[in-house]
């Protein structure tokens, strides 16, 4: 044990003196960050909005008011549609109704209903819709100073859907940079060490000692998890401070996030062992790493869905470890979800980390030559 430990200090304090390594590990992660948050969601954009005028009991108000509304909008708001709806007629989406305002008498009888659905995802140019709802009923007012509007409550809370939506944009964004960097850092960042000592010979060493492998594989694995360990938590920290991520920071939540953290980091650099284990040159271990890099980040929904035709395609996303890996990690880290209900997950991780780190061991070795 106390040369597992010692071997973990080694090679902790020889990636400290690596600055390179340093700063695409530490810092580089943070500016990909800023340039992803800086980058305007595809949500944020209104394709078109409609108005719907739900008729009320006054048939008489309705026929007289609701064609002023009609033409004010249109004439001033160009991408809205209007419709008309009888009342308590079945809607397809409850939620996607946003605003709804209801028009009354002073005597606070309800006449109608207007209702704003909003089709595209929330955006801050929701604002937009909320200015035509204050102008339409100043409107109203002044062709009919009897009606009012007795209900604002849904307008009020656009801002807080909006607010979710944004937060739960930050929170994939900043998962699924963490998830990229703990595969690139693991694959091409600690295996293509193992190959340049190798191509050096500086692992004789080891060799004349003699060093176990399974001891010497162990160790580096253990000391790059509590790299990324530090790195993720330094991150994670950054990204809620600048960008809001609504993480609750109990003692459960950071010990499930470090855990999720060691759980991806030590797969990967298991499977990056296995590539590492024989290669010589470091060009060919770039090689071969990209083999495996690409299709993994492609394929695994990082940023955006992933559905295609292929049964193939699909097949090979699920049995790929990041897909899995990253939803897992969303799920537990922001939706208080279990590692129980992921066993699944947890298995997968387990295949892709042991048989790698166990084929490593017998293949791996110390010399170029």
């Amino acid at each position: 044990m106390n040369k597992f430990i010692e071997l973990v200090k080694i090679e902790l304090l020889v990636f400290s003196r690596d600055y390179i390594a340093l700063f695409w590990t530490f810092i580089f992660p943070f500016f990909i960050l800023i340039v992803f948050m800086s980058i305007p969601s595809s949500s944020e954009e209104i394709k078109y909005k409609k108005i719907l005028l739900i008729e009320g009991s006054n048939l008489s108000l309705e026929e007289k008011n609701f064609p002023i509304i009609e033409n004010f909008i249109e004439k001033n708001f160009s991408n809205f549609i209007v419709e008309y709806r009888a009342l308590g007629e079945q809607m397809e989406d409850e939620s996607k109704y946003f605003f709804k305002i209801q028009f009354s008498d002073k005597d606070n009888q309800l006449k109608t209903k207007m209702i704003i659905e909003h089709l595209a995802a929330y955006s801050d140019k929701a604002s937009s819709l909320i200015n035509t709802i204050r102008l339409s009923n100043k409107y109203l007012e002044k062709t009919d100073p009897n009606w009012i509007v007795v209900d604002k409550t849904e307008i009020l809370s656009v801002n807080n859907r909006q607010k979710k939506s944004e937060t739960q944009t930050v929170q994939k964004i900043t998962i699924g940079l963490i998830c990229m960097t703990i595969v690139s850092t693991c694959l091409f960042g600690f295996s293509v060490v193992i190959v340049q000592l190798r191509a050096a010979n500086a692992l004789k060493i080891y060799h004349v000692m003699p060093m176990n492998k399974g001891l010497f594989l162990a160790s580096f694995i253990v000391s790059r998890v509590i790299i990324i360990v530090i790195f993720s938590l330094l991150f994670f920290a950054a990204s809620d401070y600048f960008y809001s991520l609504d993480f609750d920071y109990t003692i459960r939540n950071i010990i499930n996030f470090i855990f999720l953290v060691s759980i991806g980091s030590s797969t990967f650099i298991c499977i990056g062992l296995l590539i590492a284990a024989r290669i010589t040159s470091v060009s060919a271990a770039n090689g071969v790493i990209n083999i495996f890099y690409f299709p993994l980040i492609l394929l695994s929904g990082l940023f955006f869905p992933i559905s295609s035709e292929l049964e193939l395609i699909n097949y090979i996303s699920k049995i790929l470890p990041l897909s899995e890996y990253t939803e897992m990690f969303s799920k537990i880290t922001f939706q208080n979800d279990t590692f129980l209900n992921n066993s699944r997950t947890l298995i997968l991780m387990f295949c892709w980390a042991a048989i790698p780190f166990l084929i490593s061991q017998k293949k791996f070795v110390w010399n170029a030559s």
